[in-house]
C-alpha cells in the first residue's frame, strides 16, 4: 500500500512537468524572459509524501511553472494521544500519539504528576506554653502523610504574684507568679513601680540656727541623701555668729565683727580701730576691718634713717635720701614700711616692727601718719602709749612711717597732745608696731 501511494506520487509529479512544458512554448522573440511570481504551495509535503508549489508569469496568467516539494519527515500529524503510563503523586505520566499519514509513526508526550492530596488533618502533638502543635494529614491517593505547625504555642499563663523584693523611694520592687499550665517553668517576674514614701530615714539632726541662717530638724534617707525631711524649724538667732577669732569676722559673712576697741587682739594687742565697713590695704588690697597694737613700745627709742642715709653732719656716712611713694592713708603702713626697708633696708624704726612677732603673728608695721593718729585718738583703749610730755628724751612722740616732703624729715605725732608734725629722720622717738587685720 505505502509503495503504490509513492508511485502514484510520482506519475502526478511527472504529469505536472510535462504539462509546463507544453504549456509555454519557446518565445518566438527569444530575448523574452518570464516575470514569475511568487510560489504558492498547491500541495503540501507531509512525512510519507511530496509537495508541489506553483508560480505565475506576470506577463502571461497561462504560464505558470510548477516544482515538487520533498518529504518533510518532521511534518507528522499525530491523532489520538491516549495515555500509556500512569502518572502518581510524584512521578510524571506518559501518554503516545499516532500519525494519520503513518501509522509506524508515533509521538510521546508527558503527563505532569498529580501532587499529594493531604486531606482529614488530625492534631497529633499538643500545643505547650513555648511550642506550637503538630497535625497530621494523609494523601487521599497513596496514603502517605505529612505534617504542618497546629494550634500556636499556648503562653505562659501567670497567677498569684507574691512580692519578693519590695520597692523603695529610688529602687522598683519585684514580684514573682508560677505558670498554672506547669509549675516547673520558669516563673514570671514583673516590676512594682518606686514607692517614692518608702524612704529608710535615720534619726532626726538639729541644725543649730546661726545669725543668718535658721535652725531646723533634719533626717536623711540612707537609700538616697537628697530624700529629706524637715520639722521644727528654728528661726535665726542674730546673736548665734560664728566668729573666726583670727579674722574678727563672722564666718556666716554676716558683717558682724568680732573685736571692739580695747579688746586683745589675735596677735596679744590692744584693738585700737574698728572700721565695719573695712579698709583697703594698699599692698595687696585685701580688705581690713581692725588695727591691733601691739602689747608695748619698743624696748628703746628709735631713729627713722639709718646711719647710712644720715649725712656725715647728722652722724652718718651717707646722705639723705626720699624714699618715694609713702601714704598716709590708714590702710597705707605695711606698704610704707616694705617701701622705707627697700631703700633702706636698716631703718630702725621701719626694721624693728618689720622684724618684731607676738600671739604668733609676724605681719606688724610701722603706722602710717593716720593709723598712728587713731593709735592717739583711742590711747585710752590701748592704755600702756607714754602720753606725759618728756621734751629731753622725747619718748611722747612716735615714729609714723609716712615721708615727709622735705628729704630729711619723717612724720611723727606727740601723744601728750594732739600734734601732728615732721622731724628728723636722725632722731630717736618711741616706736609702737601694729599689724592690720
Amino acid at each position: 500500500m505505502k509503495n503504490l501511494i509513492k508511485l502514484l506520487g510520482i506519475i502526478a509529479l511527472v504529469a505536472v512537468i510535462g504539462f509546463s512544458m507544453v504549456a509555454c512554448p519557446p518565445e518566438p522573440d527569444p530575448t523574452h524572459e518570464h516575470q514569475w511570481g511568487v510560489w504558492v504551495i498547491t500541495t503540501a509535503a507531509n512525512c510519507t509524501t511530496a509537495g508541489s508549489q506553483t508560480r505565475t508569469c506576470a506577463l502571461d496568467a497561462t504560464h505558470t511553472d510548477t516544482e515538487v516539494i520533498a518529504i518533510d519527515p518532521n511534518a507528522h500529524n499525530y491523532q489520538n494521544y491516549a495515555q500509556t503510563t500512569a502518572p502518581t503523586c510524584e512521578t510524571d505520566g506518559e501518554e503516545t500519539g499516532t500519525c494519520t499519514y503513518e501509522s509506524s509513526h508515533k509521538s510521546m508526550r508527558p503527563i505532569t504528576a498529580l501532587g499529594h492530596d493531604y486531606q482529614n488533618y488530625a492534631q497529633t502533638t499538643v500545643p505547650t506554653c513555648t511550642t506550637a502543635g503538630i497535625e497530621t494529614g494523609t494523601c487521599t491517593r497513596d496514603q502517605v502523610t505529612t505534617t504542618r505547625t497546629g494550634a500556636a504555642a499556648l503562653g505562659h499563663n501567670y497567677q498569684s504574684y507574691i512580692e519578693t523584693t519590695v520597692p523603695t523611694c529610688t529602687t522598683v520592687g519585684k514580684e514573682e507568679a508560677p505558670c498554672t499550665r506547669d509549675s516547673n517553668h520558669e516563673k514570671g517576674i514583673r516590676d512594682i513601680a518606686i514607692n517614692p514614701n518608702a524612704h529608710a530615714y535615720g534619726n532626726w539632726i538639729t541644725t543649730t540656727p546661726t545669725c543668718t541662717t535658721t535652725g531646723i530638724d533634719t533626717r536623711t534617707c540612707s537609700l538616697n541623701a537628697t530624700h529629706k525631711e524637715t520639722r521644727n524649724e528654728i528661726a535665726i538667732n542674730p546673736n548665734a555668729h560664728d566668729w573666726n577669732t583670727d579674722t574678727g569676722l563672722c564666718d556666716n559673712d554676716c558683717g558682724g565683727l568680732y573685736y571692739s576697741l580695747g579688746d586683745t587682739g589675735p596677735g596679744g594687742g590692744k584693738i585700737f580701730y574698728v572700721s565695719a565697713e573695712g579698709f583697703t590695704m594698699t599692698d595687696d588690697n585685701t580688705t581690713a576691718h581692725y588695727l591691733e597694737a601691739a602689747p608695748a613700745d619698743m624696748a628703746t627709742t628709735l631713729a627713722w634713717a639709718s646711719s647710712a642715709f644720715l649725712p656725715p653732719d647728722w652722724g652718718g656716712t651717707g646722705s639723705w635720701t626720699y624714699i618715694a611713694d609713702t601714704a598716709t592713708e590708714i590702710g597705707t603702713g605695711r606698704k610704707n614700711t616694705a617701701l622705707i626697708l627697700a631703700t633702706d633696708a636698716h631703718a630702725p624704726a621701719a626694721e624693728a616692727c618689720n622684724d618684731y612677732s607676738n600671739g604668733g603673728k609676724t605681719d606688724w608695721f610701722l603706722p602710717s601718719q593716720d593709723e598712728l593718729n587713731q593709735l592717739y585718738v583711742n590711747r585710752s583703749s590701748v592704755g600702756n602709749l607714754k602720753t606725759t610730755a618728756d621734751n629731753v628724751n622725747y619718748t611722747h612722740t612716735y615714729w609714723s612711717s609716712s615721708h615727709d616732703s622735705s628729704l630729711a624729715a619723717a612724720q611723727y605725732q606727740f601723744f601728750s597732745i594732739d600734734i601732728q608734725s615732721s622731724g628728723i629722720k636722725q632722731n630717736s622717738f618711741s616706736v609702737r608696731a601694729v599689724r592690720a587685720f
